[in-house]
């Protein structure tokens, strides 16, 4: 079969058949278009480029800004307030939107005693972190340490209604509740908080304590025994030791209250007040010349003293009657 010359020719191509079996495409592109393609190919290179560099400046800006939040840290560990404002707020400045570095900054002022500048650090952070709980219940402590109750219970509220599982809240609404002496409202947030995490024996001695002083030192002791399951033996905290005390002597156990005041005298908590409450028990327990003893060495160390000076001048009243008692 015999093919006739055909010749089509469209704007940039042509095909042609002449005595042949084959058909030839001849591509006829114009050097513009060429120039055009190779321009937007180094365009989108150049784009390329530019964004690749952009991203890797902001990569090494946040890799700094980590590594100046945890100088940062240090810092604070080691108590040295100044150096951890510089490192913090070089990494905020790095970095504004990381919220670690935003918040140790505002508790860096906080401890610098800088509390409204620390506030309102702490209300932007809030803000950038989308209404965190955990930082509106930092932000309702600084509040509440400060005497602004008010405020901080706005927090605790918003906290708990974000996050109504979040222990520390409560445990805000709690303290905010002791502050304004409302001791019934207080411990209904201690044990809703309590019921979340009873790891928590800052809160049982706090329950304990109210449960004292509403008349109830039994229950008082079940928490105190809660705490000191949570300590090793032979390592418990001042605080536990003397609340311990305190509800012992409550309860009209003054032999046991002794012992627990003799275990607290030997921290670092020993101040005149924790020996006397020592003193007070030997004598409610008949141990005169203990208490004696004891108040003497408060006195030597603080003359004006008044509880021990009571104390001395009851001892010899005590004395008698006990002289008396054993003549008939």
């Amino acid at each position: 079969m015999q093919l006739h010359p055909l010749k089509v020719e469209p704007q940039n191509f042509s095909v042609q058949a002449a005595n042949s079996e084959s058909l030839h495409i001849e591509p006829r592109c114009s050097r513009g278009l060429v120039l055009h393609s190779l321009l937007c190919c180094l365009l989108l290179f150049a784009c390329g480029c530019s964004t690749f560099s952009r991203s890797k400046a902001a990569h090494q800006q946040v890799v700094k800004s980590r590594q100046l939040t945890q100088e940062g840290i240090y810092a604070m560990q080691r108590g040295n307030w100044d150096e951890a404002e510089r490192k913090l707020k070089e990494a905020k400045e790095n970095c504004p939107y990381d919220i670690q570095s935003r918040t140790k900054y505002a508790e860096t002022l906080w401890n610098k005693q800088e509390f409204h500048q620390a506030i309102e650090e702490m209300e932007s952070t809030i803000q950038l972190s989308g209404e965190d709980s955990t930082l509106m219940v930092q932000l309702g402590t600084m509040h509440f340490e400060m005497g602004k109750y008010q405020e901080a219970e706005q927090q605790a509220e918003q906290a708990i209604r974000l996050t109504p599982q979040l222990a520390s809240a409560w445990v805000l609404k709690g303290d905010i509740a002791r502050g304004k002496s409302n001791l019934e409202q207080a411990r209904n947030s201690y044990l809703r908080a309590i019921a979340i995490d009873r790891e928590l024996p800052e809160v049982q001695l706090n329950l304990a304590q109210i449960f004292r002083e509403s008349g109830e030192p039994h229950r008082a002791l079940i928490c105190l025994n809660q705490v000191e399951n949570q300590h090793p033996p032979g390592d418990l905290p001042a605080s536990l030791l003397i609340e311990q005390g305190i509800t012992y002597k409550t309860l009209g156990r003054y032999e046991d209250a002794s012992l627990v005041f003799a275990e607290a005298v030997k921290t670092d908590s020993n101040t005149p007040e924790l020996m006397f409450q020592w003193a007070e028990s030997e004598m409610l327990a008949g141990r005169l010349a203990k208490a004696q003893w004891i108040a003497q060495q408060i006195l030597s160390r603080n003359p004006t003293h008044a509880n021990s000076q009571q104390l001395m001048a009851e001892i010899p009243i005590r004395q008698q009657e006990l002289v008396n008692t054993l003549r008939r």
